[in-house]
């Protein structure tokens, strides 16, 4: 539970062949305002947060 009493959004799911952790998948073709509201919705909801993420890997796979 968060300090204001709301359940977290975000559970940790192993996907394999990535690291432990909690791993975002988001589609390449989605438009800059879609790309805004997950930004946000990630930063609002407790997923980025400057205190408790060391470090943030990017890959970008083609299927």
């Amino acid at each position: 539970m968060s300090p204001q009493g709301s359940p977290f959004a975000f559970f940790h799911q192993p996907v394999p062949g990535m690291p432990a952790g909690y791993p975002l998948l988001v589609d390449t073709a989605i438009s800059a305002k879609r790309a805004a509201q997950i930004s946000s919705y990630l930063a609002e909801g407790g997923f980025l947060d400057r205190s408790f993420t060391e470090s943030l890997d990017l890959r970008v796979t083609f299927a």
